[in-house]
């Protein structure tokens, strides 16, 4: 075997252009004779070579049918010169033969590289573990390799544009899987060769790197990988970007050997390092409130669309953690240690259920993962409104036995007087189904059947009149989310122009002891007073919403001050705040770009008590930590037909007012109406001329509650050049079209016809849909399309 300086790699010896150093190249290492050509590689030594010296194993692309492994030549160079000893290979091609030949080759250049005694010939490295890496088929070949040598021998897989899912990758791309699994493949050869099939809860650590834009590898391939991953609580990590070429978007353009763009290096080595660092959370060190201090949280982020209305109206106010992943458990420990460190000791999680369908639990899986969630305690706040009729015995046996089996027996469930604590977002809805008497005496019964002493239930909205009747039926304790709704109307100090749509945060402040006095008086049963964060819904509601302005360190700490006055004068030892981080409605205090920490610093001021230290510093996460947090750019796709066969929603997404659920699976679309005045889904795409199309064509069926009104559909649509919301977030509704359709719960097609609209010009970038305009309608849609 000839060993072979790489003089060749440069003019000086091995100092790279890019700024490293390779120490040498030994070429055409044999590590499958069998294979014979195809089954070697070179092995790339860093200048200062030893046994503390991490290896790689670098996997080239070319849809498993073409390349070599000069292909990766500049990635296993740019892993060199950042201290890696990197074996870069070749292995069979298709036209050898089919799968598993392929995957078999790179299982055993891994094998080679952590067992086989010629390494140790060539150079003293660590050879404890690997660290694989491969580019579009060969980052399918990474994750299949990686994933199927010991976990225990693997440091981490790097999958830079691979093919992740083979199914997402199949509908984009169906001729490539003949000559790559030599046959029209069984469910069981598509289970055998997808890295989808070998997720595990106890996988090595995974790095996926895509675009949206990639056109050889669709983004849906990585994402759905990741998605499943992330649900099994796997170790898995991307870096997503929206950069546009004509290929996979990774290379710098002229390079030789093909480089990867700076930002992909660096989020490689990120992910890398991050995996031997300490962890990126510090630990929290919790302060003491004078007040007990409860927060409401709303998980209502579990995806970039939810926070792209927010970043698309107000920016400003993006979170420190960046456009962040709530179910991500390094989020939630950020959002622990903050918390505590600020006084606050519990949280009151907004949660969905309706007839056993969830949604918005991701918070909750993110935080019973999270390395810190022993020291803040959580609540149910059972978000239960829902549409008449969802309310009965059965399922209340069933949510409350899913509390039980989930939630209510973990150490860090909130108790009151021993109990579990629910909270109930609305009663009257309970009470008109089946009874408010009834339905606690059953989920007591199921908790007790369990072993639980019962359960403590809280009521959040209710009138004061009801309060005799809560008591008698078994409620324990009264609450409020906030009292933004009737701030303005108690209020004696209004400032002239302003409105009960539009009015500064003193009102809230002004009415503050007022509301809570009269809730206290009431003297029927225990009250938690509330803290109100404020609230401006225009990411949301655009002119339609109710703008609470001027809200400023000063005025929160008057508020806080007023609460804390009136706790001590009356005796009152818990509050809760209202909310804590409602972004899409402009209630929040977290930490972000707007305030910093000033907010959570006033409610530390005035309600903690100062350690002799001092108060722990605020620590905010790295930019490349908050990289890793955040989700993705949202997908803006080249689509133009949308059939709801599979289980995305291709690329549509949910108005929170206008659709409670959007989601896709048995052959169509399906959304609960929730207001009718609101939008109810969305969609981005590449933009097109207006005149490409003359007609947005729908299969849908409605299927309503009782009532005789007439329907109708609405679409708006955005042009490049006039989105649909103005500068002044006001919605420009002549850009929009309805036509009537019969909610009957049959299938029926309907046509808007843009050409005849003198608004249905220029390049149109997005739609907004509105199917129907009744409350609580549920929509099934199997496809849409321009036409």
């Amino acid at each position: 075997m000839k060993k072979i300086v790489c003089g060749m790699l440069s003019l000086a010896l091995c100092i790279s252009a890019w700024g490293g150093e390779v120490g040498e190249v030994v070429k055409d290492i044999v590590y499958c004779a069998e294979a014979k050509e195809r089954g070697v590689g070179d092995l790339y030594l860093p200048k200062n070579v030893s046994e503390k010296t991490p290896m790689a194993l670098c996997i080239h692309g070319g849809g498993w049918s073409a390349m070599d492994r000069s292909g990766l030549a500049g990635v296993a160079e740019f892993l060199c010169e950042n201290g890696f000893a990197v074996f870069n290979i070749n292995y069979r091609l298709t036209g050898s033969g089919p799968w598993p030949l392929c995957g078999d080759d790179c299982l055993k250049a891994g094998d080679f590289l952590l067992n086989a005694p010629e390494v140790d010939k060539l150079a003293k490295i660590d050879r404890s573990k690997v660290f694989v890496i491969g580019a579009s088929a060969g980052g399918h070949l990474a994750l299949m390799t990686g994933l199927r040598l010991p976990a225990e021998r693997v440091s981490g897989i790097v999958s830079i544009s691979g093919i992740a899912d083979l199914e997402a990758d199949r509908l984009a791309h169906p001729g490539r899987y003949v000559p790559f699994l030599g046959k029209e493949p069984s469910e069981a050869l598509w289970k055998d060769a997808s890295p989808m099939s070998y997720i595990r809860k106890n996988q090595p650590p995974i790095l996926l790197t895509h675009t949206i834009y990639d056109q050889v590898v669709p983004f849906a391939s990585a994402k759905r990988f990741f998605d499943k991953s992330r649900e099994v609580g796997a170790n898995i990590a991307w870096y997503v970007y929206d950069r546009r070429d004509d290929g996979h978007c990774i290379w710098v353009p002229g390079s030789s050997p093909h480089r990867l763009h700076s930002d992909l290096e660096a989020a490689i080595l990120n992910f890398y390092r991050g995996l031997n660092a300490p962890y990126a959370v510090p630990e929290p060190k919790p302060v003491k409130s004078a007040i007990e201090l409860s927060a409401f949280y709303y998980p209502g982020t579990e995806q970039m669309a939810e926070w792209e209305m927010v970043k698309d109206t107000y920016p400003h106010i993006k979170p420190l953690l960046g456009w962040y992943d709530e179910g991500n458990p390094e989020v939630v420990d950020w959002q622990i240690k903050w918390a505590v460190e600020h006084g606050i000791s519990s949280f009151f999680v907004d949660w969905y259920w309706n007839r056993g369908e969830q949604r918005l639990d991701h918070w909750v899986k993110g935080f019973y993962q999270a390395k810190y969630r022993s020291y803040l305690k959580w609540a149910v706040m059972w978000a239960n409104h829902n549409e008449p009729g969802a309310h009965d015995e059965a399922d209340m046996r069933e949510v409350t036995r899913f509390w039980i089996a989930n939630y209510f027996k973990t150490p860090e469930y909130y108790t009151r007087e021993g109990k579990p604590v629910v909270l109930l977002w609305t009663v009257n809805n309970i009470e008109a189904d089946m009874g408010l008497e009834k339905a606690l005496a059953v989920s007591r019964e199921e908790a007790v059947k369990a072993g639980l002493p019962g359960i403590y239930f809280i009521v959040v909205n209710y009138r004061p009149e009801q309060l005799e009747w809560l008591k008698r039926v078994g409620v324990n304790e009264t609450t409020e989310y906030h009292n933004a709704g009737i701030a303005w109307w108690q209020c004696d100090k209004r400032k002239p122009g302003d409105t009960s749509q539009h009015y500064d945060f003193d009102v809230l402040v002004d009415v503050m002891e007022k509301r809570m006095a009269s809730r206290q008086k009431l003297n029927v049963l225990p009250h938690i007073a509330s803290l109100p964060t404020g609230w401006d819904d225009t990411p949301r509601s655009y002119q339609k919403a109710r703008v609470i302005y001027g809200k400023t360190p000063e005025k929160f700490r008057r508020a806080c001050e007023t609460a804390r006055a009136f706790c001590e004068k009356n005796g009152v030892r818990h509050l809760v705040l209202s909310p804590l981080n409602e972004w899409q409605e402009g209630s929040y205090i977290e930490p972000n770009a707007e305030f910093g920490f000033t907010l959570y610093d006033v409610l530390r001021d005035v309600f903690c008590e100062k350690p002799a230290e001092g108060f722990p510093e605020n620590v905010a996460p790295k930019p490349e930590d908050v990289a890793r947090y955040s989700f993705p750019p949202l997908y803006v796709g080249g689509e133009y037909t949308w059939v709801f066969d599979g289980d995305t929603e291709k690329g549509w997404y949910r108005q929170p007012y206008g659709a409670g659920l959007i989601r896709a699976g048995n052959g169509s679309l399906k959304l609960v109406r929730t207001g009718a005045n609101r939008t109810a889904m969305q969609v981005k795409f590449l933009p097109f001329p207006a005149e490409k199309y003359t007609q947005l064509k729908v299969r849908m069926k409605v299927t309503p509650l009782k009532r005789d009104d007439l329907e109708m559909a609405k679409i708006r649509w955005s042009r490049t050049d006039s989105p649909i919301f103005d500068e002044h977030c006001v919605v420009r509704e002549i850009q929009s079209q309805k036509i009537p359709i019969l909610a009957d719960g049959e299938f029926h097609e309907y046509v808007f016809q843009l050409n005849d609209d003198a608004e249905w010009k220029g390049e149109i970038n997005a739609i907004w849909f509105d199917p129907c305009n009744r409350t609580h309608a549920k929509v099934e849609i199997e496809w849409i399309q321009f036409q």
